[in-house]
């Protein structure tokens, strides 16, 4: 398949919160829609989607795709959310647990306390030891049911949906806790201490790997018989790689309803100190980075909480942003309202304010969450090992918002890149551009080791083509205020010394 044949590209995102579909040639987005999927919570911290809401919304996109676009449709490719857990018992089969999931959360904290493979495991697989993970349930499942049933995740289902068989993309399997993240095959001894074998798991095979789709599914929405499907990857991968497809930055910031810290790396990095994720889409190019809980959805919160009144949430945000001062009267705000991961990996941490007082009013409460989250993404970034003195390539519904970018430009002391092709659409694009100029024969393209390297990242320093690819980025803002950005370092420094003292886990 050549994009000749069809010169349209379908990107297809199934995220925590919405299916979204794009339609894109030569890199301009033409058609785009969405819809939204509905989490149930339950007790026990469970949390968990119906497989039919997300089967019947991708459908749902793709037949109400105008038939002038869907004629010319040549491939199709999709991302998911990572650690999603479907177990096919007969009985859960429409249950997927999904990354906020926490039914294993006792099961894997005695796991770390009272075994000494969790560390072992973490340095093979790449994955956080945590409860959100694929692994995680496996073992809580086989605590109270010893399960001979299939384990899969949403790419699975899908690719048995659309292509006959249950496939796994390595970057979505390397988030599963039970892959050999540099082999990029299921962990033996993983698996045996988990007494699940390769046939109840999906088959790994490389993210530009091209399948036939069902004639009846192909049919029935409407598709061209000559459109396939590329199997992709996971969204924060393909996010990664869409920003440094885009600007050449390597280093980039997602703040949506959580948020992640990434970098991309030819070499395999993994440090247990801070449980760092390392997940790969070849064996030359590795997405590291650390994820929180406390992104966007600690705005909404705080929306729902204090500003129910506000009918413009973010318009009023920009207004209080320039009426207020940097430190919001000396009020601080950790904000771990969900728990956190990256780097504590606990939900013993908790959001808390430090300072208050009689006369602080709702707009320093505002001012000192921002700083909050801000403060804490430049936190992870540091963990990780992000140089400061390069640009930072962001994502996400928080950057829609010129306000809070001028804002994280200052607390992170460095330059902004937005580009507005930074999303997981855009990297499933780049992923198939990429493998048709190397091979008309996509399928074989794992044998390209190539494909994906990325040049001179020693010390994370610029390369090439970042320099080239930076002047048709859009960067926002060049500068910021010297001055302005002294004070925020200040603030910066308290704000690691109050996490030093209300969590001595880091200690």
């Amino acid at each position: 398949m050549t994009m000749d044949q069809g010169n349209l590209f379908l990107g297809i995102d199934i995220g925590t919160t919405a299916v979204k579909i794009g339609l894109i040639s030569d890199g301009k987005l033409l058609y785009d829609d969405l819809r939204s999927l509905k989490t149930y919570r339950g007790e026990g911290g469970s949390a968990y989607q119906q497989l039919d809401d997300i089967i019947g919304a991708v459908k749902g996109l793709v037949l109400a795709i105008p038939q002038l676009y869907k004629e010319q449709i040549g491939v199709l490719s999709f991302s998911v959310a990572m650690h999603s857990t479907i177990s096919l018992d007969g009985v859960n089969d429409n249950i997927v647990r999904i990354w906020s999931d926490r039914t294993a959360e006792k099961t894997i904290k005695s796991f770390v306390d009272t075994t000494d493979q969790a560390v072992a495991f973490y340095k093979r697989t790449g994955t956080p030891i945590h409860s959100m993970t694929p692994f995680a349930r496996i073992l809580h499942g086989l605590h109270s049911n010893h399960g001979d049933y299939k384990w899969i995740g949403i790419k699975e289902a899908v690719m048995k949906e659309f292509c006959g068989d249950y496939w796994i993309d390595r970057s979505t399997a390397a988030a599963t806790g039970l892959m050999d993240g540099q082999k990029f095959i299921w962990d033996k001894e993983i698996l045996n201490y988990l007494g699940v074998s390769e046939q109840q798991l999906g088959k790994i095979v490389s993210p530009t790997t091209m399948f036939s789709i069902n004639e009846t599914v192909s049919k029935n929405l409407g598709l061209p018989k000559t459109a396939e499907m590329m199997i992709g990857g996971s969204d924060g991968v393909l996010a990664a790689y869409a920003g440094y497809m885009s600007s050449g930055i390597k280093r980039s910031l997602t703040i949506g309803t959580s948020m992640a810290v990434r970098k991309l790396s030819s070499k395999w990095l993994v440090d247990p100190s801070v449980q760092n994720f390392c997940y790969g889409l070849s064996p030359d190019l590795y997405v590291c980075g650390l994820p929180s809980n406390n992104g966007g959805c600690v705005l909404e919160w705080l929306h729902q909480t204090m500003f129910q009144d506000a009918t413009d949430f973010y318009g009023l945000i920009d207004d209080v942003l320039n009426r207020t001062e940097a430190g919001a009267n000396d009020l601080q705000f950790l904000p771990y309202i969900n728990g956190e991961r990256a780097p504590f990996w606990t939900t013993e941490v908790h959001g808390s304010f430090s300072n208050v007082s009689i006369t602080h009013t709702r707009e320093d409460f505002l001012r000192a969450i921002i700083e909050g989250l801000l403060f804490n993404a430049r936190f992870l970034q540091d963990k990780l090992g992000v140089d400061r003195e390069l640009p930072l390539s962001v994502s996400g519904g928080f950057f829609n918002n010129q306000a809070l970018i001028d804002l994280a430009a200052t607390v992170f002391h460095r330059n902004i890149v937005v580009t507005p092709t930074n999303e997981p659409l855009f990297g499933l694009y780049h992923l198939y551009q990429q493998a048709a100029k190397v091979s008309d024969s996509v399928e074989n393209l794992s044998l390209k080791r190539k494909l994906f390297t990325i040049e001179n990242d020693s010390n994370e320093r610029n390369d090439g083509n970042e320099s080239q690819q930076l002047e048709t980025a859009k960067l926002l803002p060049t500068t910021f205020n010297p001055e302005k950005a002294e004070i925020y370092d200040q603030l910066y420094d308290h704000f690691k010394k109050t996490i030093a003292s209300q969590v001595p886990l880091l200690q």
